[in-house]
């Protein structure tokens, strides 16, 4: 059984020529880093290819050069409250660069009790789904995809799922957390927020940013939708001694140019072993 495409012809185009010639014009437009020390951790924002792709091609194009044959993808749950995390079951994803495999044996892997197969939950859901393209485009045909949906966003999920991966689990094994940051109707307050938002990612502290999460949402805020995948990240990448690097960063005020209207802000990370600080 394969997942359609739920969310082709809205966040990015239906077509594959469509689809390549825009990543192909993010890959021209990204300077070259040659960043030592990767680790194969990183964060990336899921909005409509037009505003966020090429924020999050820096990631997927700086990972190229990791060894790995899966790509966990975490992203929070858009459309359904539950608590938990949610994997997909099917063979494979539909992408208009053709049929991502899933790897169903890593996803047995993780279940446990907080962590179910649960095909309604991904549905609709495009956090995960518009990784995918990138996924294929990045890494071709070498890295099967996990795809896994975020329930409530707290700090005992994030630590339960951190627990959960096991050293073994780690190896070959690329993890992503789907996340933009600050939702609202203020440009000046989108880039003060993802300031801020950006700081406490490099503070290299899932505990104090889950904190720091959760205060701006009960303040009627949004510092990031996918704050408990981004704290799941951080925390992965600080128990093997490494830390998070901002690669790029931009908000859809910028890419648009309409600075009076909704802005959300859009981040690329990967993790770096603690020499590589910057």
């Amino acid at each position: 059984m394969t997942r359609p495409a739920a969310n082709k012809g809205r966040f990015y185009p239906a077509d594959g020529k469509s689809v390549l010639e825009m990543f192909d014009s993010f890959k021209e437009r990204r300077e070259e880093r040659h960043a030592k020390n990767l680790l194969p951790y990183g964060i990336v924002p899921h909005a409509g290819y037009v505003y966020s792709g090429f924020t999050a091609m820096n990631f997927f194009l700086e990972a190229a050069s990791l060894d790995f044959e899966r790509v966990v993808v975490i992203g929070p749950s858009h459309h359904h409250l539950f608590t938990g995390f949610a994997l997909s079951d099917t063979l494979a994803w539909e992408t208009p660069l053709g049929d991502a495999e899933v790897d169903s044996k890593y996803g047995k892997l993780l279940c446990s009790d907080f962590v179910k197969f649960d095909n309604r939950i991904h549905s609709q859901e495009h956090s995960v789904e518009v990784q995918i393209p990138f996924i294929k485009y990045a890494f071709k045909e070498r890295a099967k995809i996990v795809p896994l949906i975020m329930g409530r966003q707290n700090a005992e999920s994030v630590n339960q799922f951190i627990s959960l991966i096991t050293p073994e689990m780690r190896k070959k094994t690329l993890f992503v957390a789907s996340s933009d940051l600050h939702h609202g109707y203020s440009y000046e307050e989108a880039k003060e927020s993802d300031r801020i938002t950006v700081k406490e990612i490099l503070k290299n502290d899932e505990h104090g940013f889950m904190k720091y999460f959760q205060m701006v949402e009960s303040d009627g805020g949004c510092a990031a939708c996918g704050g408990g995948p981004v704290a799941i990240i951080i925390g992965l990448v600080r128990s093997c001694k490494g830390r998070l690097m901002l690669l790029s960063q931009t908000t859809s005020a910028d890419v648009t140019g309409d600075y009076d209207g909704y802005t959300v802000g859009y981040s690329s990370f990967i993790g770096v072993r603690n020499e590589e600080r910057k």
